[in-house]
C-alpha cells in the first residue's frame, strides 16, 4: 500500500521501514528531477484525524531548521491518505543503538541532544508527549526528535494552559499522565527524558509503568532512598547523574525539573569534569538478563550436584 501511494504522488518506493500505532514509513525518492536523495514518506489514515495536527506542528518546528529536529519537506493528502515526506535518519532510532552504547560521553552528546531538541519543541508553545528511544533518531552522529503525530500545543498568547492527559507510551510516560485529567504538557516530556536517560545507561528502565500498582515504582513514591538496579547502575557511574534522574523523576510536577532547569545541571555542563582517571568510560555493571541469570543458577545447581556426588563416592 506504501508503495503505491509513494508511486501515486511521483516516488519510487525504496523499501518499508515499519510502522507505529498512527502510521506508516517508507523509503522513498523522488523518480524525476536532479535530486536523488532518500527522504522518508510516513503514510497516515485521515480518517483518524490526526494527521492536520501533526502536519502543522511538524512543519511549524521544521521551519527553524533545528538540528535536533527531522525536518519535514513536504506534505500531500490522497483521498484517503495523509503523507509526509521527512529528512531520512541514516542510522535507525536510538532504540537500536542503546544495548551497544557503553561510552558515557555518547551518552551525554545524546542526551543533549535530546534535551535542546525538547527545548525547542516547547520555545514553540507545543509539548511532544510521547519522547521514547523509538521516536528519536540517529543521522550524522546526532540525535534528532521525530513523530509528533500526538503532540499538542501547550502555550498561546494568553499563556501556558493544561492539555489532555492518557497519551504516550505506557514505559515512558509519567504518572499524572494516567490519570487522564488535563496536566501540564512540558512536565510530560521531562519525565520521558529522564527514563529515557535511564534507559541509554542501563538497557533497562527502573519500572514498567509509573502507577502505584507496580511494586517498584510504589517502592519510589514511598520510600526516599529507594533504588533498583537500574538506579545503582547509575550510582555507580556518577552521583550526579543519579541526582538529575531523580529530579526529573519528581512525581510532584510542582518539584521536577524544567527543561532551563537541566541545561544548569552540573552533569549536563561539565560532564569532563569528573571522567575516571582512567578513561575507561561507561563500565557500569550491565544488568543480567533472565536468561544469563537462569544460565547462572543452572549451572551453580549442577556444580553442587557433582560436588554432593563426589562425597558420595568418597
Amino acid at each position: 500500500l506504501n508503495s503505491e501511494v509513494a508511486d501515486e504522488l511521483g516516488f519510487k518506493h525504496l523499501a518499508f521501514l515499519g510502522y507505529g500505532g498512527f502510521g506508516a514509513v517508507s523509503l522513498v525518492k523522488r523518480k524525476e528531477g536532479r535530486s536523488s536523495k532518500s527522504m522518508v514518506m510516513k503514510r497516515v489514515c485521515l480518517k483518524r484525524g490526526y494527521f492536520q495536527n501533526e502536519r502543522d506542528i511538524h512543519r511549524a518546528l521544521s521551519v527553524g531548521k533545528h538540528e535536533n529536529i527531522i525536518r519535514m519537506l513536504s506534505s500531500f493528502e490522497t483521498k484517503d491518505y495523509g503523507v509526509l515526506i521527512m529528512e531520512y535518519a541514516d542510522r535507525n532510532d536510538l532504540s537500536s543503538h542503546i544495548p551497544r552504547i557503553m561510552d558515557m560521553k555518547i551518552v551525554h552528546m545524546f542526551f543533549k541532544h535530546m534535551v535542546s531538541g525538547i527545548q525547542f519543541v516547547h520555545s514553540y508553545g507545543y509539548c511532544h508527549r510521547d519522547i521514547k528511544p523509538q521516536n528519536l533518531l540517529v543521522s550524522h552522529g546526532k540525535l534528532k526528535l521525530a513523530d509528533f503525530g500526538i503532540s499538542c500545543r501547550y502555550r498561546d498568547e494568553n499563556g501556558p494552559f493544561k492539555v489532555a492527559g492518557g497519551f504516550g507510551t505506557r514505559m515512558t510516560a509519567a504518572p499524572e499522565n494516567f490519570e487522564k485529567s488535563p496536566v501540564d504538557g512540558p512536565p510530560l516530556d521531562v519525565w520521558s527524558m529522564g527514563i529515557v536517560l535511564v534507559n541509554m545507561i542501563c538497557d533497562e528502565i527502573p519500572w514498567e509503568q509509573a502507577v502505584r500498582a507496580n511494586t517498584h515504582f510504589n517502592g519510589y513514591c514511598t520510600q526516599p532512598d529507594w533504588s533498583g538496579d537500574e538506579f545503582d547502575t547509575i550510582k555507580e557511574t556518577d552521583d550526579r547523574i543519579m541526582t538529575l534522574v531523580r529530579n526529573m523523576l519528581h512525581v510532584d510536577v510542582t518539584k521536577r525539573l524544567t527543561v532551563e532547569q537541566i541545561q544548569k545541571d552540573d552533569w549536563y555542563c561539565n560532564f569532563n569534569d569528573k571522567l575516571p582517571t582512567n578513561e575507561v568510560i561507561g563500565t557500569a555493571k550491565k544488568r543480567k538478563t533472565f536468561e544469563e541469570k537462569y544460565q547462572e543458577e543452572a549451572g551453580a545447581v549442577a556444580k553442587k550436584r557433582r560436588n554432593a556426588s563426589k562425597t558420595g563416592c568418597k
